[in-house]
């Protein structure tokens, strides 16, 4: 898949920027102003920081620092940053449409799993279509603009019998051995025999599997950076998947009055009792909580952190791990204070504020026989959504979020990334939202350090 990413797009940012082999424009209106490229070189450059580690390497400028671009930037920015950066950019707003277009039959090119039938009719005309708009757009039918023509467009036509002949693109795209040489090049600090140093770690490496496949040490000669969380952390009771990590805290005070509230309200839906129960079933006393600062989903999951257990010395260095997709219950007629409450199932948006682990005591409503029982619960600000670019991106004002919610921690799905929206206009900042495709708590993720 480096066609798109390190081709396609690559070229297309050349032209924008009129440096694509000293060809103009022509009648077409896609070249950026001087100032439009700052600013969107150094949205790049911010959205490293409100983009968490689990989404890859930091994009850089992609006004003055394109050399530094590999593969892996570049489809960075063609899917995340682009889509929200280069909104309401082009003089002509067919350009933008158009390479909206591109971002999403290159995402799908990317899922795990497609169907065939899609591939051989939907996507194919997608990409058909497109490469005639490209045709149009950019080559304009002139004989001196045949350079825009370029093989790699072409290339894209092929795209649905690749898949069709050999499954989806992942399963035999480059990155995985990339990311092995890139692990074998760290093991050499020699220039002059680089290669016995590779041959070295190599056989170490062998020597560990089969002493852990002989004598049954996986868990003790495990390398990964698991570990370090499993001799820390811990897995909370009722919980398989799920590893709460420090920092880890006993609060000093109380529960505040909106955190209670939401409390309440999460004991009420959950559990079998009054709303005068559930107020009476949260714990009074501080030492009866314990707040954790991260939770790690096992098997590769995400790896979230909560907000307020973030100093601020952290927070001005370290990449932004705390805005998540969650899923929450929500009354339909909540409009309607008289009406009988109808809950639905939603997904949202929000900022994970705190991890609380406390004892849920049945003996305070008289009711000993239920015992008691550990409850994992997060605090959630969720963002207030204002709209939604052509991408299917929401936005929310920067720092507008709503009522802090309480939710099952299982009820958080994934880490998402907030891309600072270039202000063309006077108003509030805003932010849009990325989710990764198929991305749930379970898929493969990197950890949160930089």
């Amino acid at each position: 898949m480096h066609m798109i990413p390190l081709n396609v797009v690559k070229n297309l940012v050349l032209m924008w920027t009129g440096d694509y082999k000293g060809l103009s424009e022509g009648k077409g209106g896609y070249e950026l102003a001087p100032t439009v490229l700052e600013a969107i070189g150094k949205a790049c450059t911010d959205a490293g920081y409100s983009t968490p580690a689990a989404f890859g390497a930091r994009v850089p400028n992609v006004h003055t620092q394109r050399t530094w671009f590999k593969a892996e930037t570049w489809s960075l920015f063609c899917t995340m940053l682009g889509p929200v950066l280069l909104r309401k950019c082009f003089k002509n707003a067919a350009y933008y449409k158009h390479y909206v277009s591109l971002v999403g039959f290159y995402q799908d090119t990317l899922k795990l799993s497609i169907d065939r039938e899609y591939v051989d009719t939907t996507l194919r005309e997608q990409i058909y279509q497109w490469v005639l708009d490209y045709e149009r757009l950019y080559y304009q039918y002139k004989l001196d603009r045949l350079p825009f023509c370029t093989l790699p467009i072409h290339g894209l036509l092929h795209i649905p019998d690749m898949i069709l002949h050999s499954g989806p693109m992942w399963t035999y795209w480059n990155y995985p051995i990339e990311r092995f040489c890139g692990f074998m090049v760290r093991s050499s600090k020699s220039q002059k025999n680089p290669y016995a140093s590779f041959i070295r770690r190599l056989r170490e490496l062998l020597y560990n599997n089969q002493i852990k496949h002989k004598y049954h040490l996986h868990d003790l000669l495990d390398l990964s950076d698991k570990i370090d969380d499993e001799k820390h952390g811990h897995i909370p009771s009722g919980y398989t998947d799920i590893r709460l990590c420090p920092p880890s805290t006993i609060p000093d005070m109380p529960l505040s009055r909106p955190e209670q509230h939401a409390l309440k309200k999460y004991i009420w839906q959950s559990f079998v009792v009054s709303e005068d129960e559930a107020k009476r079933l949260i714990p009074t006393d501080p030492k009866e909580l314990k707040y954790w600062g991260r939770v790690r989903y096992l098997n590769n999951g995400d790896n979230m952190r909560a907000i307020q257990l973030i100093s601020e010395s952290e927070r001005s260095r370290m990449r932004n791990a705390t805005h998540i997709k969650y899923s929450h219950e929500v009354d339909q007629f909540a409009h309607q204070r008289n009406r009988t409450p109808v809950m639905e199932r939603r997904s949202a948006y929000g900022q994970l504020q705190k991890i609380l682990k406390f004892n849920l005591d049945f003996s305070r409503i008289d009711r000993p026989q239920d015992g008691s029982e550990i409850v994992t619960v997060v605090f959630v600000r969720p963002a207030k959504l204002t709209a939604e670019n052509e991408a299917g991106m929401p936005y929310f004002r920067v720092g507008d979020y709503g009522t802090v919610e309480a939710v099952d921690i299982n009820e958080l799905s994934c880490l998402v990334a907030c891309i600072p929206v270039l202000r063309l206009t006077r108003g509030r900042a805003l932010q849009a939202i990325y989710e990764r495709p198929q991305a749930m708590r379970g898929e493969e993720h990197d950890d949160e350090a930089d």
